[in-house]
């Protein structure tokens, strides 16, 4: 089965939110080993949710839109 230019579009800018994700991950965490790999993200991941957890959501907003990861998309 091809994939869609859609899809590649989509699968593309999803790579490029978890490359940013994986950069600011780092740079708040200097002293942390990070790589572009599952166990990476996912540390990233779990690092952002707790993150976001006490800031105000006009500011989660503004951070989302700025690295590309609104919900609304």
């Amino acid at each position: 089965m091809k994939m869609t230019i859609k899809n590649k579009d989509n699968e593309q800018k999803q790579f490029e939110q978890y490359i940013e994700l994986l950069i600011m991950y780092k740079k708040c965490n200097l002293d942390k080993d990070v790589y572009i790999t599952i166990e990476s993200l996912n540390d990233a991941l779990k690092w952002y949710q707790e993150f976001t957890k006490n800031i105000d959501p006009d500011v989660i907003k503004n951070l989302r839109n700025k690295i590309g990861m609104n919900k609304d998309e």
